[in-house]
């Protein structure tokens, strides 16, 4: 059952990662912004929700099922018409643009299997 979601952001043949704060599991690595679903939310509502409270970025619109990991992350996409500058919060020490042939390490494993789905499909 899915019970985490989120949203990698791409522009081009970039996309935009955070680094995960030692606040949160999984700390140190790069990943995307996302979170739990609530109550009376659905996977795409939460991933929206999460980035904002996470990034202060607005996501509007439709967004792309990219897949679900370990039955249990949703994983979406939105690509953009220009770069964004993210405002993060706790759960994060950084970010970055990355140009897809120079992601960082180490990278959520579902991350790399969804950037490579996503430029598959273009």
């Amino acid at each position: 059952m899915v019970k985490v979601a989120g949203i990698l952001i791409h522009y081009k043949e970039e996309v935009l990662l955070f680094k995960r704060s030692n606040k949160v599991r999984y700390n140190g690595n790069w990943s995307v912004p996302g979170g739990h679903i609530e109550m009376n939310e659905n996977a795409e509502q939460a991933a929206k929700r999460e980035t904002f409270e996470e990034t202060m970025i607005m996501i509007s619109g439709p967004i792309d099922e990219i897949g679900i990991y370990d039955e249990r992350f949703a994983l979406f996409s939105k690509s953009l018409d220009s770069k964004v500058e993210p405002v993060i919060d706790e759960e994060h020490d950084d970010w970055g643009w990355f140009e897809i042939n120079n992601l960082p390490s180490p990278l959520a494993p579902f991350v790399a299997d969804g950037i490579g789905t996503i430029y598959e499909r273009k």
